[in-house]
């Protein structure tokens, strides 16, 4: 026979058990259920990036250099004559803070492509790739 004390022990321990465990569910939902939502908008900041770099290079016949991309596209700040922006409105940065990054990739044909990438939830620099999340655009459909 179970003594009077050992019966809210027994209890207690059961709703943590139970709310441990609801609460883990619950972490791991908001944690990753959150990703597509933030993936998703990094996808439209990264649209965002390529609509205005387009412009950019339409109006200017050059694409702006990687370490000054975003400032170039949003502000005329080397005063060059055939700026015609802003080519951005809204914000660089991905859903996670960062800003986003571009580069030409070479392939062993010689086409090239231009990639535009957030870093990704880890914010690791993985150059479009592992978790990065890229829009892979050929160069020569802009070269138009």
């Amino acid at each position: 026979m179970m003594k009077w004390c050992e019966k809210p022990l027994r209890a207690a321990v059961l709703f943590l058990a139970i709310g441990s465990g609801l609460f883990a569910l619950l972490h791991s939902v908001v944690r990753f259920g959150s990703r597509p939502a933030k993936v998703a908008a990094a996808h439209a900041v990264l649209e965002r990036m390529s609509n205005g770099i387009e412009r950019y290079y339409a109006d200017c016949g050059v694409l702006p250099r990687s370490s000054d991309l975003w400032p170039v596209l949003m502000t005329n700040k080397n005063s060059d004559m055939c700026w015609r922006g802003p080519y951005i409105n809204s914000s660089p940065f991905d859903s996670w803070g960062r800003p986003c990054k571009m580069l030409l990739r070479t392939h062993d044909n010689g086409a090239v492509d231009m990639v535009l990438y957030s870093l990704g939830e880890n914010g690791v620099d993985e150059e479009g790739v592992g978790d990065d999340i890229a829009l892979v655009l050929p160069w020569h459909a802009m070269r138009r």
